[in-house]
């Protein structure tokens, strides 16, 4: 009996554990977002004291250390979110927020850190030749879609102009769909050791727009998850993918990661979720954000944007 009752209070101890962590991390992003950093950090840093946390939640309390000019908390929680598996490098230099931190020499420190990384990925992956390629079709995919964002947001999608644009991202997504399956029938899934972190990055964001051949990205996406489970492929794309596959086939999807604008336009929402009430725990075991931090991300990129 005895045993039982000490199972049973192991188990409401690490259910409050991760519930603790969540609210801080959801309290924090609501004082951010109204502009009282110091109170963000404070719960930043209730939310890491539970002994959790996730590369985006350190990436993300960073910024705000940097936002209340504390440049100490800020490179210590920038350099444990890269140490943690930050890897988005070419973003870093883009990143606003980190401005006030540019004159620093931590800076550059950082910067030559996330090279370092880099050069290190390249030099064990075993198909270099791959990266360029990989490269070079993402850039193709992701000009044809800022465009066709762009003309949608301002000339509408039913615009001429903007229907041949969308007719190019189509003859886009239809080639690089050509040339992904031909490099899965011949490497299979494409991980860290294969093509290095940002090519196995592209070799996903590319996937994602496979989205007229959902058997292809379903066949994929079982490879991809054991490789994630030896911790060579990344946990959050993951996510990203078997959401997107569950939406293709008309199934609720798992992490929250497909999102729709509100019925009053004024905020994202998850299109429909399994067990919503846990989320932000599945959430969490993927590596992702809160729930709440990547909505107020979304409105903070697409209604802005739409609004201006």
């Amino acid at each position: 009996m005895k045993t039982i009752l000490t199972v049973i209070l192991m188990c409401i101890t690490v259910s409050g554990f991760t519930q603790d962590y969540q609210s801080f991390i959801s309290d924090a992003e609501k004082a951010s977002e109204l502009k009282e950093y110091k109170k963000a950090i404070e719960y930043y840093e209730k939310a890491f004291a539970t002994g959790k946390n996730t590369p985006l939640d350190l990436m993300r309390a960073s910024q705000i250390t940097a936002k209340a000019l504390d440049k100490d908390k800020a490179f210590y929680y920038l350099n444990k979110a890269i140490d943690n598996g930050w890897n988005s490098f070419e973003f870093l230099p883009k990143i606003k927020s980190f401005e006030p931190l540019y004159t620093d020499k931590r800076w550059t420190e950082v910067l030559d850190k996330c090279k370092a990384i880099q050069e290190k990925d390249l030099k064990m992956v075993k198909h270099p030749n791959l990266i360029p390629l990989l490269d070079s079709m993402v850039v193709v995919d992701q000009n044809v879609r800022v465009l066709g964002t762009k003309l949608i947001r301002e000339k509408g999608e039913s615009n001429p102009e903007t229907q041949v644009v969308l007719k190019q991202m189509s003859q886009v997504d239809s080639s690089n769909r050509k040339v992904l399956k031909q490099i899965y029938e011949k490497y299979g899934f494409l991980g860290f050791n294969k093509v290095g972190k940002k090519g196995s990055n592209n070799f996903w964001l590319l996937l994602q727009h496979c989205d007229r051949d959902v058997n292809f990205q379903e066949e994929v996406l079982k490879m991809m998850k054991q490789e994630v489970e030896v911790k060579n492929a990344d946990s959050k794309n993951y996510a990203y993918l078997i959401d997107r596959v569950k939406r293709n086939t008309n199934q609720m999807q798992i992490y929250g990661t497909q999102a729709q604008l509100n019925k009053d336009g004024t905020s994202y929402e998850p299109q429909p979720v399994i067990e919503p009430e846990n989320l932000n725990n599945r959430r969490l075991e993927m590596g992702l954000e809160s729930i709440e931090s990547y909505i107020q991300a979304l409105n903070e990129i697409k209604l802005k944007k739409k609004n201006n």
